[in-house]
């Protein structure tokens, strides 16, 4: 995973000696933390996280594979194909609800970040659920009761 521009690691919650890292050349897997290998994934891998059973998320921001990735184990799926999804999050207590949110630089004109998504039927449909909020773009997502700063809160 040695260099690529941006690296983001997490740990696995159903398998606690398993990390993933994103890169440039999609997603890295270590279960012992010393050997890494490549498992795919979109190209580049901008934010990655994993839900309640294991499955892994990826997103590929403004790259050429862009949108929302879900990977089992064995397969790579697309669950949403924008190239300004910058961030996916699933529900700790529910991994069927979904959440991402779209990102685009804040110095532009007009954006082309159009919000928060939510998915209830693990990502078959998706809605939009961004009536009320002031801006449309975001770096971080993720549900009440999920741990970590800086993030938003569903």
């Amino acid at each position: 995973a040695a260099g690529t521009r941006e690296q983001v690691g997490v740990r696995d919650p159903a398998r606690l000696e398993r990390f993933y890292v994103s890169a440039e050349k999609g997603v890295y897997k270590t279960d012992d933390g010393k050997n890494f290998r490549l498992i795919g994934g979109p190209k580049p891998a901008t934010r990655i996280s994993v839900d309640a059973t294991g499955r892994l998320y990826a997103t590929s921001w403004r790259g050429r594979d862009g949108g929302a990735w879900r990977y089992d184990g064995t397969t790579w799926t697309r669950l949403l194909n924008d190239t300004f999804i910058y961030e996916v999050a699933s529900d700790p207590k529910n991994p069927e609800r979904i959440a991402l949110t779209t990102q685009d630089h804040p110095y532009r004109d007009a954006t082309a970040a159009t919000g928060i998504y939510l998915s209830d039927d693990d990502g078959k449909s998706w809605h939009a659920a961004s009536d009320g909020l002031p801006l449309l773009r975001g770096e971080t997502i993720t549900f009440a009761g999920a741990t970590g700063l800086g993030k938003t809160w569903l």
